[in-house]
């Protein structure tokens, strides 16, 4: 399954919570050069193995809620082999301490690769709340402000 090439916003009108624009399911999915902007929660979440999620701009997305990300996954130490690569993910700020993450892999999430993304302006850039064999490569982080954070998570 293939979602590439689309300008997804304004959505999740109706319900505020849990209406991503892409919802992933299965084995090998290819999410690229999506841009997906203004919504109230998460921009996109999968369940699955060896998803490849790539050259996407996010933005202004996880407007209503805390304790998400634009890019939130997690539940199950099962779920392997995710690449999350070379995304521009942006413009996530707000005034709580970093409730609105751009990468967020949840409980248990493993062998998830995050590589070479582009994070500007967001309040948190990775979150990582559990699993095993996740790798965070080659990332920019730009006009961040809670570097403290990034040397608790990454050193």
């Amino acid at each position: 399954n293939f979602a590439i090439n689309n300008h997804i916003y304004n959505y999740s009108r109706l319900n505020d919570t849990d209406r991503p624009a892409i919802l992933l399911y299965g084995v090998g999915n290819h999410i690229a050069h999506n841009r997906i902007h203004d919504g109230p929660d998460l921009a996109l979440t999968f369940w699955g193995n060896e998803h490849l999620i790539e050259y996407n701009e996010i933005y202004d997305v996880v407007q209503k809620v805390n304790d998400a990300g634009a890019i939130k996954i997690g539940g199950d130490f099962s779920q392997r082999g995710t690449k999350i690569q070379f995304n521009y993910i942006h413009d996530l700020v707000g005034d709580d301490s970093g409730g609105r993450i751009g990468v967020y892999l949840d409980d248990f999430q493993s062998d998830t690769l995050i590589f070479g993304n582009v994070f500007e302006r967001v309040n948190r850039a990775i979150n990582i709340g559990g699993g095993h064999e996740n790798i965070v490569e080659n990332n920019i982080f730009y006009d961040y402000s809670h570097e403290s954070e990034l040397d608790n998570h990454f050193s």
